[in-house]
Parts: structure tokens; sequence; C-alpha cells
């Protein structure tokens, strides 16, 4: 797994001289966006908070996504860092699944106080389990 570091070293610069859409962010060494900060949209509705954090909906680049914002809820020694790294494994693991039964990874971003992820924002599962297909 790579580390922050390397994460970081290793992003390049992408920037659309375009004023209408004002893209400008990086990109990791799989390819996935790296926004700054401020292209990440308002929040338009909580969608859920968990153990390790909160997902909300807003707009990144023009379109809706899921924002999942790291928070730890309880304190059992694991960092901010830890569990965003690890879950980025996991979802890159799964990249072949993206789109089709796990929600594309869009961007992601370690802020040392807010680390997030922007997942593709699908459609909510009935509560009936029999009825999903």
């Amino acid at each position: 797994m790579a580390s922050l570091e390397s994460l970081e070293d290793e992003e390049t610069d992408s920037c659309n001289e375009d004023l209408e859409t004002q893209s400008c962010f990086g990109y990791d060494e799989f390819d996935i966006a790296i926004p700054w900060f401020d292209q990440i949209g308002p929040t338009l509705e909580v969608l859920g908070v968990g153990r390790s954090g909160k997902v909300t909906k807003v707009i990144w680049n023009d379109q809706p996504v899921a924002l999942k914002t790291f928070i730890l809820q309880r304190n059992d020694g694991r960092s901010l860092e830890s569990v965003y790294e690890n879950e980025l494994e996991v979802l890159r693991e799964l990249r072949d699944l993206w789109g089709k039964h796990v929600p594309e990874l869009l961007f992601h971003k370690f802020w040392p106080t807010s680390p997030m992820f922007g997942l593709e924002l699908g459609e909510p599962l009935p509560d009936d389990m029999d009825t999903w297909h």
C-alpha cells in the first residue's frame, strides 16, 4: 500500500484553463482525482453517519456525489490516517466492480483534520431485502 507521502509525491497537477469549469486538481498513481477543498460544493443532505464517518450528498464537477468524511466516533486506537488508508486500499482492490456492485471512487484527499472520499451516488435500495436483485 502506498503511504500518504508517496501519494502526494506522485500526485500530478492537471489544470483546465476554462474559467467556466475552473477544474484544477491532481491525480494519484491510479488516476483518481485529488481535488482542492474549495472544489467540493456545499452539503445538500446527510445520507448517513457510521462508525468511521459521515456521508453527505454534495456537488462535485457539476454532478451530485456521495462524500464520505472520516470522523472517528470512538477512541479505539485507530487513527484517521489508518482508517482512510485501509478504506482506500479496499476500494482500489474492488476497482473491477466499480459502477456495478461498488460505487466508483471519483476522488479522494487526505486532509489531516478531514480526510474524504467522493463516490458515485446511486439509488437507495428498498428496505425489503427480498426485492434486491
